[in-house]
């Protein structure tokens, strides 16, 4: 087994004012993956990812990454966010400079690059997220949607190993849903690894490769999308309920109308994909229902 690229040890944080962020927390990212951080509110998902990006520092425990601990000197942390990436649930807690350009100018400046170099980052991360006809416009003036595309613009132009997202489609539309799940689709085939904390069960089951599911501060319990299917009654007894589409699978199975499959649906095309093939098959051969 591979090293996992960012790891929990027994972390615990408390916040002054007494509040448990996380309680002997101990998880691990496989490199390359898409992992979900799954929870209810309040579960400590965004204390999590805070402690991924050197934003918060443990109490008790060890954050690493690529199997070394975290170094929380100012040369530390620059060289850590420029390899992981996080963007918040809030744009308006990210977001820096008046105009779109020169905001995810910010963080490849940062780094000391060339301007040429900097210039080449910006503009092919305006093309990724859809934004290269809104650049030069005042970021007050955007949208919510837009100014969490300009969030993740920003990261990618540090051209981070890690992407974690915080409750990424928060606030946004059906078809910003979309074009965000196509745009971390594309991320994770170039190699990035992935991680969302979201309580978006449907999302996760669709697309994460493995889960961890937070409960007051710890981590419950850790799959991979291989066993999900089968524990999806533990999923729901943590508060998270059950995957639209698994439940509307399991009631047509039940029913006698799907056939058991070794690789259950995990999104409505999958779902609707397998309805289809099961009425051509009745089409093709009606004596057999009967």
């Amino acid at each position: 087994m591979t090293e996992p690229i960012l790891a929990l040890k027994d972390v615990t944080f408390t916040y002054p004012e007494g509040s448990v962020g996380l309680m002997n927390c101990t998880l691990a990212v496989p490199r390359g993956s898409r992992t979900a951080i799954l929870g209810v509110n309040g579960s400590g998902k965004t204390t999590l990812c805070l402690h991924f990006n050197g934003i918060l520092r443990p109490q008790v425990g060890t954050v690493l990454f690529d199997g070394q601990p975290l170094t929380y000197s100012r040369r530390g942390l620059k060289t850590l966010r420029s390899r992981v990436g996080l963007v918040f649930q809030n744009p308006e807690s990210q977001l820096l400079s008046a105009s779109v350009r020169e905001d995810i100018s910010f963080g490849p400046m940062n780094l000391g690059l060339d301007r040429s170099e900097v210039r080449a980052r910006v503009e092919q991360a305006l093309a990724t997220v859809d934004l290269v006809h809104l650049a030069n416009r005042p970021v007050h003036s955007l949208s919510f949607g837009q100014k969490k595309r300009v969030c993740l613009a920003g990261i990618l132009a540090m051209q981070p190993e890690v992407i974690i997202l915080d409750e990424p489609f928060s606030g946004l539309d059906v078809p910003m849903q979309r074009d965000l799940n196509a745009t971390l689709a594309d991320l994770w085939l170039q190699g990035i690894t992935v991680v969302i904390c979201s309580h978006d069960l449907d999302f996760a089951y669709e697309w994460a490769d493995h889960w961890h599911i937070l409960a007051a501060g710890s981590v419950a319990a850790s799959w991979d999308q291989r066993q999900i299917p089968d524990v999806l009654p533990q999923v729901a007894a943590l508060g998270l309920g059950t995957p639209r589409v698994a439940e509307l699978y399991r009631e047509l199975l039940v029913a006698g109308y799907l056939p058991p499959l070794p690789h259950p649906p995990r999104s409505h095309s999958d779902l609707l994909a397998v309805i289809r093939q099961a009425h051509q098959k009745i089409d093709r051969h009606p004596a057999a229902v009967q």
